[in-house]
């Protein structure tokens, strides 16, 4: 659980019990009180391991630096398990919605409030750290069903950060279904579902699980997806895709990633990985 502050920090933070946003209702109580984080939410550091990119496991990210110091270059791996004193999010992260939208609470990243778009609440790596060929990861958990839109992103434009009502690049998301998993391309405000990934069991409130995409080429631009359950360790897979994308309008040039909740989603991060791919000659 993330270190605790004083009692008006704890209040804080309680004040939030019934703020609405991007995950609803988030039931965070009193952090004084042992297992009192979100409902249904194990709010322990890491719930499993983290993938090495080709498919193995590696450890669950619980001995990287909680100063969030693991990164910041992009040409080694990235790892931040959230689990530092609760406030912002800390560690180099870039919140594109007002301060605030975005917080670590008990070892967790949860999105708090409601901004004007969807689209404006996405929460960036510097650009600095972008990169063509790419895998990203986070693990998530569900607070109530249906899940609303939980995703991740790959190969984002600088210009999405600075940009209202944009949000460039890659992603895999889980819509409002509990069945259903999608690849898409977003430019602008329009997305482009590319490719269906259906779940072999549906998805609850109970288990952790784990969204992964990996990104690599230029013309076309491969895409890859995974949807995983976490078996704690190790994690198993329940949905998989891979599509490729040709149009005019693919995203061909190196990019940052990020992540992102609808203003309906009811979930939690944690565990999120940023691996470059090296591509054979």
């Amino acid at each position: 659980m993330g270190h605790r502050h004083g009692r008006t920090g704890s209040a804080a933070v309680a004040a939030l019990l019934f703020l609405s946003g991007c995950s609803a209702v988030l039931g965070i109580q009193d952090p004084e009180i042992e297992g009192s984080i979100l409902p249904g939410v194990d709010a322990s550091p890491g719930d499993g391991p983290i993938s090495s990119g080709d498919g193995s496991s590696t450890t669950d990210g619980s001995d990287a630096s909680k100063d969030g110091t693991t990164g910041g270059d992009a040409g080694v791996a990235f790892v931040d398990d959230f689990n530092r004193p609760e406030g912002g999010p800390g560690n180099g992260w870039i919140e594109k919605a007002p301060a605030g939208t975005w917080l670590t609470v008990g070892g967790r990243l949860l999105c708090t409030k409601t901004t004007p778009s969807s689209l404006d609440e996405g929460l960036y790596r510097p650009f600095s750290e972008a990169l063509l060929d790419v895998e990203v990861s986070v693990a998530f958990k569900l607070s109530a069903l249906p899940p609303g839109s939980v995703q991740v992103h790959a190969r984002v434009p600088q210009s999405a950060i600075a940009t209202a009502g944009q949000s460039d690049g890659y992603s895999i998301y889980v819509p409002n279904s509990s069945t259903e998993a999608r690849l898409f391309r977003l430019r602008g405000a329009t997305p482009k579902d590319l490719k269906s990934l259906t779940l072999s069991e549906a998805l609850n409130t109970t288990d952790s699980y784990r969204l992964r995409l990996r990104v690599t080429g230029t013309n076309p631009v491969a895409l890859e997806g995974w949807v995983e359950r976490s078996t704690n360790p190790g994690f198993v897979v329940i949905g998989h895709g891979t599509t490729s994308d040709s149009d005019a309008t693919r995203f061909d040039q190196a990019g940052t990633v990020n992540l992102a909740l609808d203003t309906n989603a009811n979930a939690s991060y944690d565990d999120f990985t940023r691996t470059p791919v090296s591509l054979p000659p």
